[in-house]
C-alpha cells in the first residue's frame, strides 16, 4: 500500500514531471527496473526498499511505518541524474496524503555518486543513489 502511494506520489508531483523523462506517457520513475532505454526515458529514477518499518505496540502492528527507500537517478549526464534527485527530494520531504496514505517528512540518510553506467546501444548515463527514511501512518 505504501509503495503504490509512493510511486503515486512520485509521478503525480509537477516538480518531477517537469523534469522527467517519460515512458508511456508518464514519469519514468518506477520500483526495481528502469523499463526503458529509450533517450526520451531520461532522466529516470529506480525505487527499491531497503529496509521495511513496521512496528508494534502492546496491540500488535501500529498503521505507522518507517521505510528506508533507495533512489537511484539515472541521466544521459550527471545534470539530470542530480536535477531529477533534487525534484524527488523537494516532494518527499514535505508531507502529503496519497490515497489512504499519510506521508511524513523524509530524511535523506545516505547520498553518493554512482558512476557512469555503460547501457547496449551506446548510451551512456550517470547515477546517483540516495536513500531516504519515509515514515508513513496508513488509515
Amino acid at each position: 500500500m505504501m509503495e503504490e502511494a509512493l510511486l503515486k506520489r512520485l509521478r503525480g508531483a509537477e516538480a518531477i514531471q517537469s523534469v522527467a523523462g517519460t515512458h508511456n506517457g508518464r514519469a519514468t520513475i518506477d520500483f526495481e527496473e528502469r523499463p526503458s532505454n529509450d533517450m526520451a526515458a531520461f532522466p529516470a529514477a529506480v525505487l527499491s526498499i531497503v529496509a521495511g518499518g513496521r512496528l508494534y505496540d502492546q496491540d500488535g502492528v501500529t498503521r505507522f511505518r518507517q521505510s528506508r527507500v533507495r533512489f537511484e537517478t539515472f541521466g544521459l549526464d550527471y545534470g539530470q541524474a542530480r536535477l531529477l534527485l533534487r525534484a524527488i527530494t523537494g516532494v518527499v520531504e514535505q508531507p502529503a496524503a496519497i490515497d489512504d496514505v499519510r506521508f511524513h517528512q523524509a530524511k535523506l540518510v545516505l547520498e553518493r555518486d554512482g558512476g557512469v553506467d555503460d547501457i547496449p546501444g551506446g548510451l551512456r548515463v550517470s547515477r546517483i543513489i540516495a536513500d531516504f527514511n519515509i515514515p508513513a501512518t496508513l488509515s
